[in-house]
């Protein structure tokens, strides 16, 4: 187990920007203070958010259509103006084609991360590369036999997959970036390596070379920093940034689906990092 962990932290770089720190203001549901929370207003209509990516002044977050039934939650992505909490763009659904389909469209959206490629979403079944600016699609692959892709994250030379396993330890699937991204590749390469996370991986970042890991349900949430015991999160929370003193998540609690199932929390959040690692242990199960 140690070397596995210690073969993870070697896959992970320095993440590090400037940092605007959060304003004194309580975001309802998750008991932190230092903290500001934005609400995306199509989680009225269904939308769930999952995958959250970080840029200047603007922030991706993707989810599903919860509307949809399971099969069918197609892709949906808001783009957040940070400066006012404003919904810049909302695409109500990603795919190839406007025709939607298990074979043109996304599924899920649970990772999202940007390269000088592109706008990578992580699909439940596939991988997908958008102009960041446009939103349209560059490229896609299949995600290949026994991957299933539930979060993500980057690395200069790699793309790490997380999969969601509810009742055992989850797993990330690791791929070199140079050959996904061969000329006509449409299916990814073997993994070049197969790594264990915590059961119910929901959102995966890394800091100093070392992973940091969220896991949650609608009520509860679990941060896993490096060489520190498990520390109580945010409610519902999925992926997650870390920008300088601060940390980004996103909640699927406030959601139209999780409605009752816990407290109601804002969809797109900014906290104190320095509040979140005294935040005292989690008893969150999932």
């Amino acid at each position: 187990m140690r070397r596995a962990a210690l073969l993870l932290a070697c896959l992970f770089a320095v993440a590090g920007c400037s940092d605007v720190p959060p304003s004194s203001e309580s975001c309802p549901g998750t008991g932190f203070r230092n903290c500001r929370g934005i609400d995306v207003p199509q989680v009225e209509d269904g939308f769930v958010p999952q995958g959250l990516e970080i840029d200047g002044d603007r922030a991706f977050v993707g989810g599903y259509d919860g509307t949809e039934p399971v099969g069918r939650r197609w892709c949906q992505l808001a783009v957040v103006d940070l400066r006012t909490g404003d919904i810049a763009r909302f695409v109500d659904h990603l795919g190839e084609t406007a025709r939607r389909s298990k074979a043109t469209s996304c599924r899920h959206g649970g990772g999202l991360e940007l390269t000088r490629d592109g706008l990578w979403i992580a699909g439940y079944d596939r991988l997908w590369l958008l102009d960041p600016d446009r939103l349209t699609v560059r490229r896609v692959w299949s995600l290949g036999r026994g991957v299933r892709g539930s979060t993500l994250v980057l690395r200069p030379h790699r793309i790490g997959i997380g999969g969601f396993e509810p009742a055992r330890s989850s797993r990330i699937w690791w791929f070199d970036r140079g050959r996904v991204l061969e000329r006509g590749r449409t299916v990814l390469p073997p993994a070049s390596l197969t790594l264990r996370a915590p059961a119910g991986l929901q959102g995966l970042t890394s800091r100093d070379r070392y992973p940091w890991f969220v896991t949650s349900t609608s009520r509860c949430g679990t941060l896993r920093m490096p060489g520190r015991d498990p520390v109580r999160f945010v409610p519902g929370a999925e992926d997650l940034e870390l920008r300088g003193g601060s940390v980004w998540t996103v909640s699927e609690a406030g959601s139209l689906n999780y409605r009752g199932r816990g407290p109601r929390v804002p969809s797109l959040l900014r906290l104190n990092l320095a509040e979140v690692r005294d935040a005292g242990p989690s008893s969150c199960r999932v």
